[in-house]
């Protein structure tokens, strides 16, 4: 299984990358910003999610991802 972690900071260039079919993907707090730009779907977000845009958290739950907070 592969596993794709997304984390925020300070931004870098973003290449968008092929996963495989499958692959987890896990965004701590403001990494789920990234998910789009990568065209990746979030299963899980981790954090206190105080760095996360509400309208990003709203729309990754409501495509399916859990939260952990």
């Amino acid at each position: 299984m592969t596993v794709v972690v997304l984390a925020g900071g300070e931004p870098g260039p973003v290449v968008p990358r092929a996963f495989p079919p499958g692959t987890f993907v896990i965004a701590a707090d403001s990494g789920l910003q990234l998910a789009p730009a990568l065209g990746l779907h979030v299963d899980l977000v981790v954090g206190d999610c105080d760095s996360v845009d509400p309208a990003a958290l709203e729309a990754a739950v409501a495509a399916g991802a859990t939260v952990e907070r």
